[in-house]
């Protein structure tokens, strides 16, 4: 991937990158990701980023993974999907701990959407054996709520493996 040196080419770049993970070449979509992370880290909330952590994830090498999920919340604090992804990720990783710390920390911040938290939720359900609140027991779907229920779901879960 040749360098990119302005926003038009990182706007060309990654819709090349999302076509080519369409495509199932994420290895390209990779680099991609990578030269507009080395062309401006916080563009677009550090989305690239973030892109290449969830390649490493993909990969199994859960240490650069977690790093390039910290480095998108320090790039973006306040910006909330890149928490609850990150907390996604610890549930994933099994870190049940972190991700509840993360949880508690982020607790009625405000600007969580709904497809913020959905796929926090997911993986919180799916890690963890007999989760017992159903995404849709949550009506209306208020992600503060599910925020809440996730993280003393994880409580729960925690106490029970003590």
């Amino acid at each position: 991937m040749e360098e990119i040196n302005s926003i038009e080419e990182a706007d060309i770049a990654q819709e090349r990158a999302y076509q080519l993970e369409t495509e199932g070449r994420s290895s390209e979509a990779f680099e991609i990701w990578k030269a507009m992370a080395r062309f401006d880290p916080e563009l677009s909330h550090g989305m690239a980023v973030e892109k290449m952590a969830e390649h490493y994830e993909d990969r199994g090498d859960l240490d650069r993974a977690d790093l390039g999920y910290r480095v998108c919340m320090m790039l973006d604090p306040g910006y909330y999907q890149k928490m609850t992804n990150y907390a996604g990720f610890l549930i994933e990783s099994k870190r049940y701990r972190e991700a509840y710390a993360l949880l508690k920390s982020i607790e009625n911040v405000s600007g969580p959407t709904h497809d913020d938290v959905t796929a926090l939720f997911n993986a919180l359900h799916s890690e963890v054996p007999k989760a017992p609140l159903n995404l849709w027991d949550c009506e209306p779907l208020d992600p503060d709520k599910i925020i809440r229920a996730t993280r003393e779901d994880l409580e729960r879960f925690l106490d029970e493996r003590s």
